[in-house]
């Protein structure tokens, strides 16, 4: 029962519905229903009844919306409880509205049972969508977890049947553990990520240094860099404060970035890492110089599974992308001005 009644008891129910009603009640109660005549002027105030009686609808209609068909028939049954001993108390001052105002509480039921109803529909139908999408959702989360899969699936079959025929050149066994040992990694690379994106760890947030975050995923991607003979360029905005965060987060969506930079880039090419303050939000911008995506890829990189890379699983950019959103930010991928990649990533900016 308890549980049942918290929801009337808290906001909004509580400023929504409780506070009309009980003012409605009050007004009803203390204003006199006969007339009023002095100083030369003659006020009607039963109209004023009248005026209060069509605002209990408001209570009615905000409880049918919120609880449906329940909460309107009981917010009516309530309003109902508190206007009859009123038209009873009255009954003799405004016998003109007597039969109105009785026919009036046949209407609080009414229109509560009517929007109730209506409301009722319209949020089971609402929740069957959402199940219908997230089913939707889950099965193309499924294929595309099966697709990727199936190949280091095979490799490692493939390579073990072999193994299994007998006497194996030094050579040709090598090859096939080092397929093992290769597929196998790929297979818990495509399981751990597919994990962090349908079961994303909690944020564990402290005051941390956008910047400090961003020169330390540089240094990560530094090695890989160098071997490719790609050049790192930073440009730290000194004006961006610390701010609240979950660095080891952060780190993880600039670093996808990041590499993605540098294996798009051609061998002596420049990736720049930008850092700004912009308005209310702190950004940072990498930029490559690699051939570009074009649009109608752009738009589907964020979709899981899907990747432009051979061996990427696809699903890089949507755990950036979900990690940012969780911290009030987001990410956008477009194309450069001078050529290639501009990946934008945004956070609520800290204060100083």
């Amino acid at each position: 029962m308890q549980e049942r009644l918290r929801p009337w008891l808290a906001p909004p129910g509580l400023w929504f519905i409780t506070m009309p009603w009980v003012a409605l009640t009050l007004l009803h109660y203390l204003t006199p229903a006969h007339h009023i005549t002095g100083s030369g002027e003659h006020l009607d105030l039963h109209l004023f009844h009248d005026i209060y009686r069509r605002l209990y609808y408001f209570p009615i209609l905000s409880a049918a919306l919120m609880f449906g068909l329940r909460g309107g028939l009981l917010a009516a049954a309530v309003v109902s409880v508190a206007y009859l001993p009123h038209v009873i108390h009255r009954w003799s001052e405004i016998p003109t509205q007597n039969f109105d105002a009785l026919f009036e509480i046949v209407l609080y039921h009414g229109a509560g049972a009517l929007i109730g109803s209506l409301a009722t529909t319209l949020r089971r139908q609402r929740e069957t969508l959402l199940r219908t999408d997230q089913l939707r959702g889950a099965g193309e989360l499924a294929a595309g977890m099966a697709h990727e899969v199936r190949n280091p699936l095979a490799s490692i079959k493939g390579a073990a049947e072999r193994l299994h025929r007998g006497t194996l050149a030094d050579g040709e066994r090598d090859e096939l553990l080092r397929i093992l040992e290769v597929e196998s990694t790929r297979l818990d690379g495509v399981v751990r990520e597919f994990l962090l994106y349908t079961r994303p760890a909690p944020l564990v947030q402290t005051k941390a240094d956008l910047n400090a975050v961003v020169n330390e995923t540089a240094a990560l991607v530094g090695p890989t860099a160098q071997r490719r003979g790609v050049r790192i360029d930073l440009k730290l905005d000194p004006a961006l404060v610390s701010q609240r965060m979950d660095p080891a987060k952060i780190k993880q969506a600039l670093l996808n970035l990041l590499l993605n930079a540098v294996q798009a880039s051609p061998d002596g090419a420049t990736v720049t890492v930008t850092t700004r303050l912009a308005g209310r939000r702190a950004e940072v911008l990498v930029q490559d110089h690699g051939p570009g995506l074009p649009e109608e890829v752009r738009r589907s990189l964020f979709t899981p599974f899907t990747t432009t890379k051979e061996g990427g699983t696809g699903l890089g950019l949507p755990i950036a992308r979900q990690i940012l959103e969780a911290h009030g930010g987001g990410i956008t991928l477009n194309g450069a001005p001078e050529g290639g990649t501009l990946a934008r990533v945004y956070l609520p900016a800290g204060k100083a």
